[in-house]
């Protein structure tokens, strides 16, 4: 349904179902999420198919200042790269990359990399029905 002004309201967020486990960043950049930092977040990874772990997260980007800007209401999944997903086995030496983007960035209606609001950027990992999101492979460039 939508809001006044054109805001989509959340009627079902990514958040209500499912077990979530949440962590930050305090700087832009690319991440790498051991099996044993999901396992410290709490995650129980015993019979999980990696190929359905998820990354959530909207970034660290200022909240507008003015309310007829758009801005996500829930949050976003993330496409990242989980090397030795392939064989359906959370191995130890497995891990996802992912680029995460903190509170400092350009902001150009503060005209600052300042966040003014925060200074961490959380994302959240669960465990999805189906496939998460990967990044894709590029296509084999082609001669001019």
């Amino acid at each position: 349904s939508q809001l006044r002004d054109g805001f989509n309201e959340v009627t079902h967020s990514v958040l209500s179902t499912g077990d979530w486990y949440r962590f930050y960043v305090e700087k832009s950049g690319v991440y790498r999420v051991s099996k044993t930092f999901l396992q410290a977040l709490g995650m129980k990874l015993g019979n999980v198919d990696p190929r359905r772990i998820a990354i959530f997260g909207n970034g660290g980007r200022m909240v507008p200042m003015r309310n007829a800007i758009d801005y996500p209401a829930d949050l976003a999944e993330n496409a990242i790269y989980f090397q030795g997903e392939s064989d359906g086995v959370f191995d130890s030496q497995d891990y996802i990359l992912f680029y995460a983007e903190g509170p400092d960035n350009w902001n150009q209606e503060s005209e600052t990399h300042i966040n003014l609001y925060a200074e961490k950027s959380y994302y959240y990992v669960t465990v999805l029905g189906g496939n998460g999101k990967r990044i894709s492979a590029m296509p084999p460039a082609t001669k001019c």
